[in-house]
C-alpha cells in the first residue's frame, strides 16, 4: 500500500513544480521584454487566442492606467476582446471602455451590442458591470439606449445590480441629449429601496446630483427626502460609513431648510429662536430648547454614531449638532471626549489631528465649557510637529476659565521659554498668552510677567513677541480704565520703566523690539501728558544715523506725536522755538536724508502737516487718533480657516411662512422584500406569497435528493494548467445545473404550486394594467416547465 501513496505524492510535488515554473515563465516575460518592444508583446498578447494570455495582456494594460501612462494606443486590441468567454478578461475591458470611450467614439460603439448583451446574463456581477460600463461609455448617440438599459436594471432582482443602476445613474446623468428628468425619477425610486445596499449607493449619487437637480426643478429634488426623511433616520446605522456621511449632511441641510426652527425658553418666560453657535456665548441664562418631532427624530439617530469608527461620520454628527442643536447636545451624546481624543491622540494621523482641532477651537469659542475637563489634553508634546502645535497653543487660551486658567497660563509659560529649539512653539506660546487676556482677572498677572521677562536673557528669542503682548494689555487695560487715574497710572508706570531700558547698556534689544518701544511711548503720548517722549528723544537722537531703518522710522512718528500734542495743549499753529519745535526741526531734518524711501516720503507728508498753520489741526487727528490692538479678542468668524468655513457653511434656517406641511414627510411603505438563494446568488422576490394552512400538504412539498457526483475523467497537461477563467462563472453553471435536477424531481409532486408562484412571480415584474397577456404568458409558461419536466424524469 506504500507504493501508490508515494507514487501519489510524488505526482503532487512535480504538478505543483511545473504549476510554479509557469507562473514564474509567464509572470517574467514581459519584464524581460525591453521597454522599446513592450507595446509589441502586449499587443500580441491581446490578440492572442488563449484567454490566459489575453488576461495577461489586459493587466499589463491596467498596469498601465494605474501608474498615470496613456493606453489609448490599444484601444481597438482590447475592445476586440469584450467577446471573450472569460469573466475577468470582460471585466477588465469594460473598466478601460468607460476611461477611453469617448476618446473613439466610432470604435466603442461596435462594442455596446455585446455589452447590452450582456445585461440578460445569469451572474448578478456581470450585469451590474454591464450597466456601470455603459454609462460610462459617455457617447450622445446611445443615451436613449443608455436609458432603456438603466430603466431595465432599476427593477433587477438583485441588489448588486440595483445599486449598479444607481450608479450609472450618476454617469449618465450628464450625458449630452439624456432625458435627465427620467433618470431622476429612477433614482428616486432606488433611494427608496428596501435594500440598505441599494441606498446607501443611491443616496450618495442623489447627494452628488442634488444641486444640478436643484436648479431644474426645486421640488423633485427634495421630494426623495421629504417621503424617506423618517426612513433614512431609522435604517442610518445598517447604511456604510460614506453613505452615513452623505445621509447626515443632507438632513442636516434639509432641517435648516424644510423644518421649524427651535425655541429656547428661559425660565423668566421668555423664549427666543435657536441661535447661531458664534451668539451662545452670550447667553448666560438657563434656558429649554424645545425641537420639532422629526428634528428630534434626527438628532435622537445621531446618539449612537458618537462611537463610529470613521472619523468623517463623526465630524458630520458634530456639523449636525453645532448646526440644529444647542452645544450641550455635544457633552450629552460624549462627543466632547470623542473629539478631544481625535484632536490629541498620538497614533492619529497629522491630517486628523488639524481638523479635530480646527472643531475644537470652533466649538470652544462659544462654549468653552464642553472642553473644560480635558484641557490637558491639548497641552503640546514634544511629538506634536509644528502645524499641530501651534493649533494646540491657539486652542488652549479658547478654554481658559475661571478654573482652568491659572494651569494653561503656567503651561503656555512654560512652553515660551523652555522651547528654545522650536522657535515656532516659543512665538506661539507668547501670543497665546496674550489671548488669554480674556480672562480678565489675569490681565495685570500676565502684564507683569512679560514685563518681567523683557528683562530676562533667556527670553531674547521672543522678546518682540512679549513686547506685542505688553503693547495689547496696555491698550486693553486703557479702554477699560476710563477716566480712572489709578488704572491709568498703572499703564504710565509700565511704559516709563520700558522706556528706561533701552538708555540701559546691560539689555539689548533687537530692531523690532526697540521700535515697539517707541511705538508703546508715542502712543501713549496724551495719557502720560508727554512726560516720557521728549526725553527719550534726546537720548535717542545721539545715535539717529546708526539706528536701523524700523527705528528711525519710529522716533520720526515719535516726534511728531509729541509736537502735534504740544500744539493742542498750548492751541497753537507755531511752536517751532520752542524746545520740542527744535527737536523735531532736528529729527526732520536728519530724516529728509534718510536711505528710506519710506521714510522720506513720511517726513515731507508730516512737515506738510505740523509745519503749515492751516493744518495742524489734521495732524493732531491724524496723529493722535487711538490704533487697534495688535492681538485683539478672539473673533469667531476671523479666527476660523477658510478650510473649516467651507467645511461648516450651511444654508440659513427658513422662513416659519414659507415651510411645507407636516403631511409632506408622511413615510413611503416600503415592501419588505425576502430572499432566496438560487444560482450561487441572493435574489429578491417582489411579491408577497400567504400560504394558508389547507393549501399546505404533502405533495406540495418538494423533495430534495443529492446531486450525483460527477464521473471522473482523465485530464491532459494542457487541461490542468487550463486558462484562467473565472471560478465563479464555473461554480455557478454547478450550481445552477444542480438547482435544475433538483427542481425537476421536485416537479414532479408539485408541479401546479410551483407554475403558481413562478406565475406570481412574473406579473410583479411586467405593467399592472396589461392582465390578459399576463394570463396567457403565465400559461405558456407552465406547459413549458411541465413539458421539460417528463423530459427530465426518464432520463434520470
Amino acid at each position: 500500500m506504500s507504493d501508490p501513496f508515494a507514487k501519489l505524492s510524488w505526482m503532487f510535488e512535480s504538478a505543483r513544480d511545473l504549476t510554479m515554473e509557469a507562473a514564474m515563465s509567464a509572470s517574467s516575460r514581459l519584464s524581460d521584454t525591453p521597454k522599446a518592444k513592450r507595446p509589441f508583446e502586449i499587443q500580441r498578447l491581446l490578440g492572442s487566442r488563449s484567454d490566459r494570455e489575453v488576461l495577461k495582456g489586459m493587466k499589463c494594460v491596467m498596469a498601465l492606467i494605474a501608474t498615470g501612462n496613456d493606453a489609448q494606443e490599444y484601444f481597438a486590441h482590447v475592445v476586440k476582446n469584450v467577446t471573450s468567454e472569460s469573466g475577468r478578461v470582460r471585466a477588465l475591458v469594460l473598466i478601460y471602455l468607460s476611461k477611453y470611450a469617448e476618446t473613439e467614439p466610432d470604435t466603442a460603439l461596435l462594442s455596446i451590442n455585446s455589452i447590452q448583451k450582456s445585461l440578460s446574463e445569469k451572474s448578478a456581477r456581470a450585469r451590474a458591470s454591464s450597466i456601470r460600463a455603459l454609462a460610462g461609455i459617455r457617447i450622445p448617440e446611445i443615451a436613449s439606449l443608455i436609458l432603456l438599459c438603466i430603466k431595465r436594471t432599476v427593477s433587477d432582482q438583485v441588489p448588486q445590480v440595483r445599486a449598479a443602476s444607481a450608479l450609472a445613474i450618476g454617469r449618465a446623468y450628464t450625458i449630452d441629449g439624456i432625458n435627465q428628468s427620467q433618470l431622476a425619477s429612477f433614482l428616486a425610486s432606488l433611494v427608496s429601496d428596501p435594500s440598505p445596499s441599494v441606498v446607501s449607493v443611491a443616496i450618495k449619487v442623489h447627494a452628488k446630483l442634488l444641486p444640478t437637480i436643484e436648479r431644474r426643478s426645486p421640488k423633485k429634488a427634495w421630494a426623495p427626502v421629504h417621503e424617506n426623511f423618517r426612513r433614512l433616520t431609522r435604517i442610518l446605522p445598517d447604511l456604510d460609513e460614506w453613505a452615513q456621511v452623505c445621509v447626515i449632511d443632507m438632513l442636516t441641510q434639509y432641517s435648516r431648510k424644510f423644518l421649524p426652527r427651535p425655541l429656547l425658553t428661559f425660565e423668566d418666560g421668555t423664549s427666543m429662536p435657536l441661535p447661531e453657535l458664534s451668539a451662545f456665548s452670550a447667553i448666560t441664562a438657563p434656558y429649554k430648547v424645545q425641537f420639532d418631532s422629526d428634528l428630534q427624530l434626527f438628532i435622537d439617530s445621531l446618539r449612537r454614531f458618537a462611537c463610529s469608527n470613521s472619523e468623517a461620520v463623526i465630524l458630520s454628527v458634530t456639523r449636525a449638532i453645532v448646526s440644529v442643536a444647542t452645544p450641550e447636545y455635544l457633552t450629552e451624546f460624549g462627543l466632547h471626549k470623542v473629539l478631544t481624543k481625535l484632536a490629541t491622540a498620538p497614533r492619529s494621523g497629522s491630517c486628523t489631528k488639524t481638523y479635530g482641532l480646527h472643531i475644537v477651537s470652533y466649538i470652544a469659542q462659544a462654549a468653552p465649557t464642553v472642553f473644560e475637563k480635558y484641557y490637558k489634553k491639548f497641552y503640546v508634546l514634544p511629538t506634536d510637529d509644528n502645524e499641530v502645535a501651534s493649533l494646540k497653543l491657539h486652542t488652549l487660551p479658547l478654554l481658559a476659565t475661571s478654573i482652568t486658567a491659572k494651569n494653561i497660563i503656567r503651561e503656555l509659560q512654560y512652553c515660551a521659554l523652555n522651547s528654545a529649539f522650536r522657535p515656532i512653539v516659543a512665538h506661539e506660546a507668547v501670543r497665546a498668552l496674550g489671548r488669554c487676556s480674556r480672562a480678565q482677572a489675569w490681565t495685570d498677572h500676565i502684564l507683569s510677567w512679560c514685563c518681567l521677562q523683557i528683562r530676562n536673557a533667556n527670553a531674547s528669542l521672543v522678546k518682540s513677541d512679549l513686547l506685542t503682548v505688553i503693547r495689547h494689555l496696555l491698550q486693553l487695560k486703557q479702554s477699560q480704565a476710563g477716566s480712572d487715574k489709578d488704572k491709568l497710572e498703572s499703564v504710565i508706570r509700565t511704559i516709563y520703566q520700558l522706556g528706561k531700558l533701552l538708555n540701559d547698556d546691560a539689555f539689548t534689544f533687537d530692531p523690532e523690539a526697540k521700535a515697539t518701544i517707541i511705538w508703546l511711548v508715542g502712543e501713549f503720548t496724551e495719557a502720560a501728558d508727554n512726560s516720557i517722549g521728549p526725553d527719550l528723544l534726546r537720548r535717542a537722537l545721539k545715535n539717529f544715523s546708526n539706528e536701523p531703518e524700523t527705528v528711525r522710522y519710529q522716533l520720526l512718528t515719535l516726534a511728531a506725536k509729541s509736537y502735534s500734542y504740544e500744539l493742542q495743549r498750548n492751541d497753537t499753529s507755531d511752536l517751532s522755538e520752542t524746545t520740542l519745535g527744535k527737536i523735531y526741526t532736528h529729527v526732520s531734518h536728519l530724516a529728509r536724508y534718510d536711505t528710506s524711501f519710506e521714510t522720506r516720503d513720511h517726513v515731507r507728508m508730516l512737515d506738510q502737516l505740523l509745519l503749515t498753520p492751516k493744518n495742524a489741526k489734521l495732524a493732531v487727528l491724524l496723529l493722535q487718533v487711538p490704533k487697534p490692538a495688535p492681538l485683539v479678542a478672539v473673533n469667531l468668524e476671523e479666527s476660523t480657516p477658510d478650510l473649516l468655513k467651507d467645511y461648516l457653511a450651511i444654508e440659513a434656517w427658513a422662513d416659519p411662512k414659507s415651510l411645507p406641511p407636516k403631511s409632506i414627510r408622511k413615510e413611503k411603505a416600503v415592501e419588505t422584500v425576502p430572499t432566496s438563494f438560487e444560482n450561487g446568488a441572493f435574489l429578491e422576490k417582489k411579491a408577497d406569497i400567504t400560504v394558508s394552512k389547507t393549501q399546505l400538504s404533502s405533495s406540495s412539498i418538494a423533495t430534495f435528493k443529492p446531486a450525483q457526483a460527477k464521473p471522473y475523467k482523465l485530464q491532459s497537461l494542457d487541461e490542468f494548467f487550463g486558462s484562467e477563467e473565472d471560478s465563479e462563472e464555473e461554480d455557478e453553471e454547478d450550481d445552477s445545473d444542480n438547482t435544475s435536477e433538483q427542481t425537476s424531481e421536485g416537479e414532479q409532486d408539485s408541479d401546479e404550486e410551483e407554475s403558481d408562484s413562478e406565475t406570481e412571480t412574473e406579473a410583479d415584474d411586467d405593467d399592472e394594467d396589461e392582465e390578459e397577456d399576463e394570463e396567457e404568458e403565465d400559461a405558456s409558461n407552465h406547459q413549458s416547465r411541465k413539458s421539460n419536466s417528463d423530459q427530465e424524469t426518464p432520463d434520470k
